[in-house]
Formats: C-alpha cells, sequence, structure tokens
C-alpha cells in the first residue's frame, strides 16, 4: 500500500514537470533581437531551470528522513506550488 502512494506522489511530480514544460514559449530559430523575443527567452530558460531542478529533486518528495541540505533544496524547488507541498504533506503522514 505504501509503495501505491509513493508511486503515486512521484506521478504527480512528474506531472506538475510536464506542466510547467508545457508553458515553456515556442522560441523562434536564431538569436532573439526584438524585446518580447528576449523576454520569452529569459521566460523558457527560467522553467527549463525550474524544471532541471524539480527532475533532479524528484526523489525527495518520497524519502523519509533528510537533512539539512536536502530541506533546504526541497523547500526551494516546491516554493511556488502549493499542490507539490501537500504531496509532501500527505507523505509526512505516510
Amino acid at each position: 500500500m505504501v509503495a501505491e502512494v509513493v508511486k503515486a506522489v512521484l506521478g504527480a511530480v512528474a506531472s506538475a514537470r510536464k506542466g510547467l514544460a508545457a508553458q515553456q514559449p515556442k522560441l523562434r530559430q536564431g538569436r532573439p533581437s526584438t524585446p518580447a523575443a528576449k523576454q520569452a527567452a529569459r521566460t523558457k530558460r527560467r522553467l527549463a531551470a525550474q524544471c532541471a531542478a524539480l527532475f533532479a529533486a524528484r526523489s525527495l518528495f518520497v524519502q523519509r528522513h533528510r537533512n539539512k541540505t536536502e530541506r533546504k533544496t526541497l523547500w526551494r524547488v516546491s516554493r511556488g506550488f502549493p499542490q507539490l507541498q501537500a504531496l509532501r504533506a500527505i507523505m509526512e503522514q505516510v
């Protein structure tokens, strides 16, 4: 039963990551020259970094004991995502 809960939590983290990837704007080829293109490139870079950080820290959502740096990483990754913080609260009870 615990394994099913862990699998469901990891699936929800993956779907949140895929949602972030879907939010990334489509860029045209070449170097962005207009202010709007530059802003879109910054947004895409920021969202890609969030996706990568969420992927790297996905195991922290289901890990039982975390040290101080892992707790800080988990806080930084889940900041701005109340659904991810709720998932961690569920795992605390399991």
